[in-house]
């Protein structure tokens, strides 16, 4: 497994982490609903939080960001991006391993949701023992 960590990001990282989105990403929104660059980035500049992302960096090098959100009942991974060049490495079931326990520790369901277009990830999900739940014709949910 390629060694990575994790900081908390800020605002400044916004740049980054939508630019690695789109090559991480839009394979599967291009397949699922087709990539409109006005759309995504106004999604991006609605949803991106400092608050709630993590880069993961390897050496000095920026390679992905995982974005988590805490309620009382639950942990959400709504998003965890990784470049290409770092895919299959481990990085990203580590990441969600770490987050499995942290969820038994607090006795939390962790959630996610998966396009269902994106069969390696889900593959990766059920290896690490999610369970499907409901979707709708382009995203499956899961949990554990």
């Amino acid at each position: 497994m390629a060694h990575y960590y994790l900081f908390p990001a800020s605002d400044s990282d916004f740049d980054f982490v939508y630019e690695l989105k789109k090559v991480a990403y839009k394979e599967y929104i291009e397949q699922t609903w087709g990539w409109d660059d006005e759309f995504q980035l106004k999604f991006h500049k609605e949803n991106f939080s400092s608050r709630n992302t993590h880069i993961i960096k390897a050496g000095d090098q920026q390679i992905g960001s995982v974005d988590i959100k805490e309620s009382e009942a639950n942990i959400f991974i709504s998003g965890l991006y990784i470049l290409p060049s770092f895919q299959s490495k481990g990085i990203g079931s580590s990441i969600i391993k770490n987050l499995i326990e942290e969820a038994v520790l607090k006795k939390k369901r962790l959630e996610l949701e998966v396009l269902r277009v994106n069969t390696k990830a889900l593959k990766l999900y059920e290896r690490l023992g999610f369970t499907k739940a409901e979707g709708d014709e382009t995203k499956l949910f899961m949990y554990k």
